[in-house]
């Protein structure tokens, strides 16, 4: 007789580093890294999207909860 592991029934999914952004916020955002890129004088790598994120988010937030829905429904 063979012994066999038991599957857990808790067992996930690993999370997805993929966030998906419409073609007019990654044309944006394209944008933006080849004009740091230009004036650096050096290609920008994906730590400069984390910075914007982590500089700029909790004013992003308080701006989405403060504001109306007309606001955003671009």
């Amino acid at each position: 007789m063979t012994a066999t592991r038991k599957k857990s029934a808790t067992r996930r999914k690993p999370q997805r580093n993929t966030l998906y952004l419409p073609s007019t916020s990654r044309e944006e955002l394209d944008k933006i890294a080849l004009e740091i890129g230009y004036r650096r004088g050096r290609r920008i790598s994906s730590s400069g999207v984390q910075y914007l994120i982590k500089k700029y988010s909790s004013q992003a937030i308080e701006e989405l909860i403060n504001e109306d829905d007309d606001d955003f429904d671009d």
